[in-house]
């Protein structure tokens, strides 16, 4: 019988083979190398993106009619006045005031936690004729950089003084040349009713029929330009522009003071604050000043101040001059009409400012279907 061979000490043995090692990841390594690594990433460019450069905003509202539509879509630049370092730091990303689909705020608000805000160098200066948006300073409910975004053009600059005279606007006492694109109301008598899409013809979104019992009228905004159309057509009786008398007092028009006999058409005239400016804290100064100092200029918030009496306190003690510590700026609709702005609520403080709108990237028409031109090509292009 045939044996099997013995091992011996001397027969050749077959090496064992080792599966090649693999180098061990860190977890930087493995994060970096996931999809979730990938979308932090792509995140953190979205939000430093939209702090530092641009970001996004829909109109949607007539004010700013007819330069900018409810529908436009638009870029704020962030560069041209410096972007604003975060009050609230406590916040969930890319949100504003609340989430996404709920009525849930979208931040914690906790006093100890609020940074002052500074402002980035930016390589410009907010001019008249700016296009700016801001966060509406007259809101209570949400910190500073938080409030409800608004979109007006600036009209008069820190150190500036607005005066408004029957529609007119002067500035530092010099009459300012009109915008060709600002609307007004006008009250148009006609002899038949309009077709609604005869107004479309004319790019006038907003007309209102009245019937009197003398005849028919219409309510209309639209610019000047478009006015002296109107007044060729054969239908058209009678164009009265609205204009409120001087000195009629409007209680909603800033400074909500009865010794003030101003309206939205005859407003002023005002001093715009600048920083550093010194004014004396007279009855006056503080009925149109005291409120703005009060909400927006103490940074403290262990300071105390106080309007009372036309006398303007700080911490218990009575103020006879004050230096302002940041610069203001008046803004105003370009429909003139039909826009709630510094005519009504006062002035916009420099920390309050968002950007300057410069972009028009898309324009949709609710009105229209898709079919119809939905999207208003024409529309796309800089904002002047």
């Amino acid at each position: 019988m045939q044996t099997p061979p013995s091992e011996s000490s001397d027969a050749p043995t077959q090496a064992a083979v080792q599966p090649p090692t693999r180098p061990r990841r860190t977890w930087r390594q493995w994060w970096g190398r996931t999809w979730a690594g990938n979308f932090l990433g792509l995140l953190l460019v979205v939000i430093f993106f939209r702090w530092l450069v641009f970001e996004p905003y829909t109109i949607p509202t007539s004010s700013m009619e007819n330069t900018l539509w409810a529908g436009d879509f638009i870029l704020v630049s962030k560069l041209h006045y410096g972007a604003r370092t975060p009050a609230t730091i406590l916040q969930m990303p890319l949100t504003h005031q609340k989430l996404w689909f709920s009525e849930r705020k979208s931040y914690w608000d906790i006093p100890w936690l609020r940074l002052p805000i500074a402002r980035l160098g930016g390589f410009a200066s907010v001019k008249a004729g700016d296009i700016v948006v801001f966060n509406y300073p007259p809101e209570t409910e949400h910190p500073i950089d938080l409030k409800t975004h608004y979109i007006k053009r600036c009209v008069a600059v820190a150190g500036d003084t607005l005066e408004m005279k029957d529609l007119a606007i002067w500035v530092n006492h010099q009459k300012q040349i009109p915008l060709a694109n600002r609307q007004y109301r006008y009250f148009v008598t006609v002899e038949k009713e309009i077709n609604a899409n005869f107004f479309r013809d004319f790019q006038i979104p907003y007309h209102r029929l009245i019937r009197l019992d003398t005849g028919l009228m219409y309510e209309i905004q639209a610019t000047p330009e478009k006015m002296r159309l109107f007044r060729k057509l054969e239908f058209v009786k009678g164009i009265i522009p609205q204009k409120k008398p001087q000195n009629q007092i409007n209680s909603a028009v800033f400074p909500h003071h009865p010794e003030f006999a101003w309206n939205e058409d005859n407003w002023g005239a005002l001093v715009i604050p600048a920083k550093g400016m010194t004014m004396p804290m007279t009855k006056r100064n503080v009925q149109l000043y005291g409120e703005l100092i009060r909400r927006y200029e103490i940074y403290n918030r262990a300071k105390k101040i106080e309007v009372l009496d036309n006398q303007l306190f700080i911490d218990g003690k009575l103020l006879e001059n004050y230096t302002f510590q940041q610069d203001y700026y008046f803004v105003m609709g370009d429909n003139f009409h039909n826009s709630l702005d510094s005519r009504f609520w006062g002035l916009v403080p420099q920390d309050h400012l968002v950007g300057k709108a410069v972009f028009i990237w898309l324009s949709i028409d609710k009105n229209k279907g898709w079919s119809e031109g939905k999207i208003r090509w024409s529309r796309l292009g800089w904002i002047e």
